[in-house]
């Protein structure tokens, strides 16, 4: 029988604050969700890590945006 021990985390706060470090900006929320396309909602759903339900063209965007791949995005605890 299969068992759902872990949750899938995502690293975004860290990808965000490791990107502002290398481009000697701050990233808000807004900025990422302006450079992106994505809605502000989004963005802040995925940072606060409900990403329970959420496309794949969303992580890929922000995978694409943070220069990382999935597995670096995405973690099961």
């Amino acid at each position: 029988m299969y068992n759902q021990s872990g949750m899938i985390k995502s690293n975004f706060e860290d990808l965000r604050r490791k990107k502002a470090f290398e481009e000697k900006r701050k990233l808000t929320l807004r900025t990422i969700a302006d450079e992106t396309g994505l809605s502000l909602g989004t963005v802040h759903r995925v940072s606060s890590g409900e990403i329970e339900k959420v496309y794949l063209s969303t992580i890929d965007t922000l995978c694409a945006y943070f220069g990382c791949t999935v597995g670096e995005f995405l973690n099961r605890e």
